[in-house]
């Protein structure tokens, strides 16, 4: 699979280390050596590549998908994104957004859930609504992330990939959601180069040991903020709540 292939091209091996792609969907895989199963399927288990270890993965069905949408609602381009989420305050300033635009995976996994805005008054303009977007889909993958923590543990690295990687504000946005320290990659190609490793290895011309030095070099760590983490936890709480009146009003 191509998630198991971008492991391999970022040299991810050990159980200490995670990775939190966000892309057209976005996913978080952690390597194991014991497998584990999630209660009620909320995970997925997959072979690694080296004998007997697994790969621990939580996925979510929206995310850069769903910026693309309101990007074309709103009339606005990629490079209007970073100048207009800097003019709109951590929150919205009230507005909340479920991304589940076309179902969810980790951890609600229903096909039929749906997304929205709550919340909305009648200040709130594009920038809101783009803003609170990408603060939706990182408190999707704050659930999800939380979800996988809670039967493999904390990470003591955690990479960060995928398309959202190119943006400064979202990257940071992603990091104060979630409270989690992302390394970016100086260069990143994804599953292909994890692919070309591969045929390396089948091939023989290198051996698994080498692979965590084959990894591309760290370009920064994106922290999060203190006072926006905190800020951002009473978001997550509203979130959740959401998820529950979405479930019920389908209901």
């Amino acid at each position: 699979g191509d998630q198991v292939a971008a492991s391999l091209g970022i040299g991810l091996l050990d159980p200490s280390e995670a990775f939190l792609s966000c892309s057209t969907a976005g996913q978080i895989l952690k390597p194991v050596h014991t497998p584990l199963i999630a209660k009620n399927g909320k995970l997925n288990l997959l072979c690694h590549i080296p004998d007997g270890m697994w790969h621990l993965m939580a996925a979510i069905q929206n995310a850069g998908n769903v910026l693309e949408w309101v990007l074309k609602l709103t009339k606005r381009s990629f490079s209007q994104l970073e100048e207009m989420v800097k003019t709109i305050p951590p929150g919205s300033e009230g507005l909340v957004f479920l991304p589940y635009l076309t179902g969810e995976r980790t951890p609600v996994m229903d096909g039929a859930a749906r997304g929205t805005w709550m919340s909305l008054n009648i200040q709130h303009d594009d920038r809101h609504l783009i803003r609170s977007v990408l603060e939706g889909v990182a408190c999707s993958l704050r659930h999800a992330l939380g979800c996988l923590e809670e039967i493999s543990g904390e990470s003591e690295r955690l990479f960060f990939i995928g398309g959202a990687t190119k943006s400064e504000e979202w990257s940071q946005i992603i990091a104060d959601v979630t409270g989690k320290s992302l390394q970016r990659f100086v260069y990143y190609e994804g599953s292909a180069y994890g692919a070309a490793l591969l045929g390396a290895l089948g091939v023989g011309d290198i051996t698994i040991d080498r692979i965590p030095s084959l990894r591309p070099p760290v370009k920064d760590i994106i922290h999060p903020a203190k006072e926006r983490n905190e800020l951002y936890g009473e978001l997550f709480n509203r979130y959740k709540m959401l998820i529950d009146l979405e479930n019920d009003f389908r209901e």
